[in-house]
């Protein structure tokens, strides 16, 4: 019998797992942690890559029997939402896991800011409750504003918003609380945390029997709609792997990859949260071409060859292509007709890659967060300042980029 892998939840950047496994000569069979899959992510998934889909109806029992039939070499998650399903499957079939005593602690905000507190790690100030007068309350006893208020276990910045008053807090809170996530999940309570202030980080790992690599590093922008790959070696960047390593060691995530997204203060790096599973916008190609690795493929590499994982992945990498991705942002609620001036958009020197989520006869929204962005836009160059220069003009041309 051949080895099988499994993936659940294999989509967003997740997707990219499978066909590069059927490459390596491995079939994958697909475990749908929801009865239905989230509209979000529905677009990413493609079932031909898999020899089966078994959807998990709330009944471990019934995954281990059908799973019966399959050799799997390792099981893996490909979204944030198959984190705890795939620990709590890999852990009972004895396969290499990151086990589950801290497995709550990779999906919900609150339980991770506790777990790195516990361990002696810097974290946001925070409060967990379904009272909106306990959070009031806090937020006097902390003397600080703005703060944030979120769900506990979304994604892609759903219903993440900054609170400069009482009233935005309210309005806040009433619009997380019991309401559904981007996932189908209920929000009984509501996250709020301190603001952090500094210079935004998204830090992209893989490990393997506890250690740790650096896959890719990303600066974003203000507002975060922008980002930039940076080299391994940036001011502070010690200080700041060596944080996010803390924080793999404190949620125990030793295998598999990880995204942390981190914000670096006047008091050193600070958690802003993390997933346990890879980035999930940007693409792992084009990544490559920036710096001759990805995290799709470190992953792989991590679980089926883990001693060649640790000589070929534990030195730095090197920027070989900068490389610049920003979800594009619409300012009108109108009927979307098509890009103007195409033309002089991929004339840029560092024109890469446009991706959109819209076709024309679409309504386009006013951009609030990425899950209401149209779409994103990639720029690279080997010339910095010529990427640099090509930002510039398409910040321009971005302005009326859209025909409404």
């Amino acid at each position: 019998m051949s080895e099988i892998v499994a993936i659940v939840d294999g989509y967003g950047i997740g997707r990219f797992f499978a066909p590069k496994l059927n490459q390596l000569g491995y079939s994958c069979i697909h475990i749908q942690s929801t009865d239905n899959i989230p509209q979000y992510f529905i677009n990413t998934f493609n079932p031909a890559h898999y020899i089966e889909n078994i959807i998990y109806h709330g009944h471990l029992n019934e995954i281990y029997h059908q799973l019966k039939k399959y050799k799997i070499k390792f099981l893996i998650p490909g979204a944030e939402i198959g984190v705890e399903l795939a620990d709590q499957l890999s852990h009972n079939l004895g396969l290499i896991s990151n086990g589950i005593a801290l497995s709550s602690a990779r999906r919900d905000k609150g339980q991770m800011i506790e777990a790195l507190s516990n361990s002696g790690l810097k974290t946001a100030k925070y409060i967990v409750s379904d009272n909106i007068n306990e959070i009031l309350g806090w937020a006097i006893e902390i003397k600080e504003k703005p703060i944030v208020l979120k769900p506990l276990r979304s994604l892609g910045a759903d219903l993440v918003t900054f609170c400069h008053s009482d009233i935005d807090i309210r309005n806040a809170f009433n619009k997380i609380i019991n309401t559904k996530t981007v996932a189908y999940e209920t929000n009984q309570k509501v996250l709020a945390q301190s603001y952090l202030k500094g210079s935004q980080l998204l830090i992209n790992t893989v490990s393997s029997y506890g250690r740790h690599t650096i896959s890719d590093m990303w600066k974003c922008g203000t507002p975060p709609t922008t980002n930039w790959i940076l080299p391994y070696h940036f001011e502070n960047s010690e200080k700041v792997i060596q944080y996010t390593f803390d924080v793999l060691d404190a949620l125990k995530i030793s295998h598999g990859p990880c995204h942390a997204e981190i914000m670096l203060t006047q008091d050193g790096p600070i958690l802003i949260e993390c997933g346990a599973r890879v980035m999930g916008v940007f693409n792992p190609e084009f990544i490559k071409q920036a710096t001759g690795r990805n995290q799709i493929e470190m992953t792989l590499e991590s679980y089926l060859n883990p001693k060649a994982f640790i000589s070929k992945f534990s030195a730095p990498y090197f920027i070989h292509n900068y490389l610049f991705v920003k979800f594009l942002e619409s300012h009108v609620n109108r009927t979307y007709k098509g890009i103007q001036d195409y033309s002089k958009l991929s004339a840029l020197n560092s024109f890469h890659h446009l991706y959109l989520k819209i076709q024309p006869g679409d309504k386009i929204k006013n951009t609030v967060d990425q899950l209401t962005s149209p779409g994103s836009i990639t720029l690279m160059n080997h010339n910095e300042a010529q990427l640099n220069k090509d930002i510039e003009q398409f910040l321009v041309l971005e302005k009326d980029m859209f025909a409404v």
